[in-house]
């Protein structure tokens, strides 16, 4: 008996999965005023039983036109969660994000190769992202996520 709880306290962890690292986002759109009336909203879906999630990501102009858009992939690999950000400029920006509490943090190689540090705080219906763009932006939930992740 003593030999089981013995191992039991040295098995290692679980691995996080996308699902568990991006609980409480996922099933949801999240919307961010970037001024002059434009808006970055961002729809997390989950498949495979939380062992992908999608981001499905579009920044509007005042008229309510794309004019950029991306998706991110999170998956699990080697025991981490990673992602490959996919922009309409055709770049990839690879990374990692971990999560502890309702703070989320990471990290994505930029198109010029410089890595980025980023941050979220979830906060029951917003979320705060710092890091891949300059300052803080403010994201609120304003829905589920529609058919096709958008």
């Amino acid at each position: 008996m003593l030999a089981l709880l013995s191992l039991a306290a040295t098995a290692a962890p679980t691995p996080a999965t996308p699902g568990d690292v991006m609980a409480g986002f996922v099933g949801s759109c999240w919307q961010a005023d970037m001024g002059s009336n434009n808006t970055d909203t961002h729809c997390f879906s989950m498949s495979s039983g939380g062992g992908l999630v999608l981001d499905v990501h579009k920044v509007r102009d005042g008229q309510k036109t794309v004019v950029y858009e991306g998706l991110t992939a999170y998956r699990a690999d080697a025991g981490k969660v990673t992602f490959g950000y996919y922009n309409s400029l055709g770049n990839l920006m690879p990374g990692t994000m971990s999560r502890s509490g309702d703070d989320l943090t990471g990290t994505v190689i930029m198109p010029n190769g410089v890595t980025q540090e980023v941050h979220w705080h979830l906060s029951g219906d917003s979320y705060d992202a710092t890091g891949a763009l300059p300052g803080s932006v403010h994201y609120r939930k304003i829905g589920p996520v529609g058919d096709g992740g958008l």
